[in-house]
């Protein structure tokens, strides 16, 4: 199976940021999403920090105790804004099932102040898959596929 991790973004007036070379192959040629190796059941953790160059997104496998720097995003500082995480199943709706599950969500801001986030939007593609869900879980967010939603576009959730 092809697994990948996408680390990019856009600025305000959407154009595609700017981002450093990975040390990580990409099987789409695609500078933002790169191939990585994801183990089944194991946890990850993935970090977002202010680098030397940008915004520096890291994925470190707490098994493993390994860290891979993805690639580096080209943006100044106090210029994130809006992160999002998801799950991306490239498979038919009818065809797979899958389930992750976000937790620890944490944010240290410029003073070094450490903030835990315990809530957050929800959005589902347009368009897409309508038997893919997420929920609240022990500290976190499962996002299933394959399964009946409960909750729905706009909701806020609470972890």
């Amino acid at each position: 199976a092809n697994s990948s991790v996408n680390w990019g973004g856009y600025d305000a007036s959407g154009t595609i940021l700017d981002g450093s070379e990975s040390v990580l192959p990409s099987a789409l040629g695609n500078r933002n999403t790169r191939t990585y190796a994801w183990r089944e059941g194991a946890p990850y953790r993935l970090v977002v920090s202010r680098g030397d160059d940008g915004w520096d997104g890291t994925i470190i496998d707490l098994e493993r105790d390994q860290a891979t720097l993805v690639r580096t995003l080209f943006a100044p500082p106090g210029s994130l804004r809006s992160p999002v995480v998801w799950s991306e199943v490239f498979a038919a709706c009818e065809e797979a099932d899958g389930e992750v599950c976000w937790s620890d969500f944490t944010v240290v801001d410029s003073s070094g102040e450490r903030r835990t986030i315990n809530s957050g939007k929800l959005t589902y593609q347009r368009n897409g898959c309508s038997n893919t869900d997420s929920r609240p879980d022990a500290g976190g967010v499962l996002q299933s596929t394959g399964v009946t939603r409960t909750r729905f576009e706009g909701e806020t959730i609470t972890w």
